[in-house]
């Protein structure tokens, strides 16, 4: 009996045994099954986010269509005596119809009126008068999209020949123009006849700056001068539509903002009239205020970069100050440009800079002036009065402006604008931080490098311009809003290290050029290159955005990006690579570094012996290293 007892306590013992095996390999498959349902979910909400993406897209591109056809449907088939769309000085309102869908349209504009807002968004960019250019614009609504079409007819010549010009801007809503989240935007445009009209190709901003007027940099003289250029902020860059806010876009003059420059070539009779100025402190420009009036506008004729009329404008001590301040050039006779041009600086008294997220001011400020006590240089950030020394004084003007979370100047993200360029980065394709993968996807967005900036023509290249990257110049993006077909016969790529591009050789070909739409600031549209590691290295490379039907873009955009393999930005003067860099390197061994360490030469995100080995084999002179050019 005792035998049988414990041979049938082995049995429930190796049955319970079964059991509990059974249970674990049952709870291994539905593991494995719940993994792989989970993982075609994912597969199957990114395809319907993909899906659904590609159709507002498509519905606003034939809404664009749709309303473009309208129009010129409306204009060729109107009869000799009548006509569908305002003409220039003429009173006469539109009497030919312009039908959409079986709609007639309500046409609204003016060929007289100068100050009629839809001649003032179509006309007035073109440099024209009324006399020499009309504005229409109607609405088209379909089943579901709409569509705003803007008709310029021109005539600048006076003869009898009429140029047309004619954009639609196509929604996948009924309410134009639409905004939100899911509204997606697509634009066409078309022109023909001549009206002996031809934008100025040569009118374009060469430089935006901002100076220290009334320091010690231009003699202590509140006066517009010569003397001003020496005053001119090096390391400080306009802030551009698409473009977050760094310390590079602000000064921390204790005089505030009193003293911009912008550089355009040949003007003619440029004024404060050719200008707009605004003010504010938040990412909607468009409810700021206006600014207080400049003091004075002044222009001096082929002294800006590469002989371009430098004008300098001038405001009050403190008239400007603790806020941004935004620039419009206007498009117009005097400045000959083809299109407005938009951009922002700001002030944060007593800033030194010492935080990459905010721009409070605080007892750190005053303390960090406190330990840089001596002779400064224009680009000391512990100088805030610019007087070229770094004392008491700075720290009490500091300590005087301190600033909270909620008074601070804060770190705008300035909007995009259609017809521009939105965004331009630099990242560190095929490095940790985008998952060491060569190829185009949205992972690359964790890698673009947050402390450098692209340098745009008429600036002087600094640290922020160029990359110390081992594997070179190997990706880069642009965002622009709505795209049509980009491709990579709307770029130019040319590479060198001097200061005249126009002799640059042409670049490598890319190996790859993706779209993903949407996916910029602003939801514009991204546009990732690729060029395969070390392809371009130790060199600058220049990007051109054609101005195409598939890019949107008013002008073509240039800027350029460099690469100084090994360098860790420790001198100002130059790019060297040289045991200097080495030893930097070898005294900041660390794990779990940021994107921006300076040390991380292969972006693994530790700087470890083999960075020190990356700079250690890419030393060069003054020679052959990188030259901080000025195109």
């Amino acid at each position: 009996m005792t035998f049988l007892t414990s041979a049938m306590r082995s049995i429930f013992a190796a049955k319970r045994g079964r059991q509990g095996f059974t249970l674990i390999y049952a709870v291994l498959v539905t593991s494995l099954l719940l993994a792989v349902v989970l993982k075609l979910y994912s597969v199957v909400v990114k395809e319907q986010l993909l899906s659904s993406a590609t159709k507002t897209s498509e519905v606003s591109f034939y809404a664009a269509n749709s309303g473009l056809e309208c129009a010129m449907y409306a204009d060729l088939h109107a009869p000799t005596d009548q006509f569908s769309f305002y003409q220039p000085g003429l009173p006469t309102v539109p009497i030919f119809p312009v039908s959409c869908d079986g709609v007639v349209e309500t046409v609204n504009g003016t060929g007289i009126d100068s100050t009629n807002a839809v001649w003032q968004a179509i006309c007035q960019p073109l440099g024209l008068t009324t006399s020499q250019c009309a504005a229409s614009q109607f609405t088209a609504v379909f089943e579901s999209s709409c569509a705003v079409v803007s008709v310029a007819k021109i005539n600048a010549t006076g003869g009898s020949q009429y140029q047309t010009r004619i954009e639609a801007r196509g929604y996948n809503t009924t309410q134009c123009p639409g905004s939100g989240p899911t509204v997606a935007e697509r634009a066409i445009r078309t022109q023909y006849g001549s009206g002996g009209y031809t934008a100025n190709p040569s009118s374009y901003v060469a430089g935006r700056y901002i100076f220290y007027n009334n320091s010690s940099w231009d003699g202590n003289n509140p006066a517009a001068n010569s003397a001003d250029d020496g005053a001119i902020a090096p390391d400080k860059q306009a802030l551009l539509p698409g473009q977050t806010a760094t310390f590079a876009n602000y000064t921390s003059y204790a005089r505030g903002i009193n003293g911009i420059m912008v550089d355009i070539p040949a003007t003619n009779g440029v004024s404060v009239n050719d200008f707009q100025f605004k003010v504010g402190n938040d990412s909607n420009p468009s409810a700021w205020s206006a600014a207080p009036a400049p003091s004075s506008v002044t222009v001096r004729t082929g002294a800006g970069i590469n002989g371009a009329d430098r004008i300098t404008i001038i405001w009050a001590d403190n008239a400007i100050q603790k806020q941004w301040l935004q620039v419009t050039v206007l498009a117009d006779a005097a400045t000959r440009l083809p299109t407005k041009d938009v951009f922002y600086f700001g002030n944060a008294i007593g800033e030194t800079g010492n935080s990459t997220t905010d721009a409070i001011v605080d007892l750190n400020d005053v303390l960090a002036i406190r330990a840089n006590h001596g002779v400064a240089t224009i680009t000391s950030p512990f100088d805030i009065n610019r007087d070229g020394t770094v004392d008491t004084t700075d720290e009490n003007i500091a300590n005087s402006n301190q600033t909270l979370s909620f008074n601070a100047l804060q770190l705008i993200t300035a909007p995009a604008q259609p017809g521009f360029v939105a965004g331009r980065y630099i990242f560190y394709n095929n490095s940790s931080w985008d998952g060491n993968n060569p190829a185009a996807n949205s992972a690359d967005d964790g890698a673009i490098a947050p402390d450098k900036q692209a340098l745009l023509p008429g600036q002087t290249a600094t640290f922020a311009n160029y990359t110390s990257y081992a594997r070179g110049i190997n990706g880069i993006m642009v965002d622009i809003p709505a795209t049509n077909g980009v491709s990579v016969n709307d770029f130019q790529f040319k590479v060198g290290n001097d200061s005249n591009p126009s002799a640059w050789s042409a670049a490598p070909a890319p190996s790859s050029v993706t779209v993903r739409t949407g996916a910029g600031v602003g939801q514009s549209d991204r546009i990732t290159i690729i060029w395969s590691d070390n392809t371009i290295q130790k060199e600058w490379l220049q990007v051109t955005v054609l101005a195409t039907q598939a890019t949107g873009l008013y002008s073509n955009t240039t800027f350029y990006f460099g690469n100084a393999i090994g360098e860790t930005g420790n001198s100002t003067a130059n790019a060297i690579v040289d045991s200097s860099d080495e030893n930097a390197i070898l005294n900041n061994l660390m794990t779990g570094v940021s994107i921006t360490n300076v040390f991380d030469m292969d972006r693994d995100g530790s700087v470890l012996t083999n960075d020190a080995l990356i700079a250690g084999n890419n030393f060069t002179s003054a020679s052959t290293a990188l030259q901080l050019i000025s195109p």
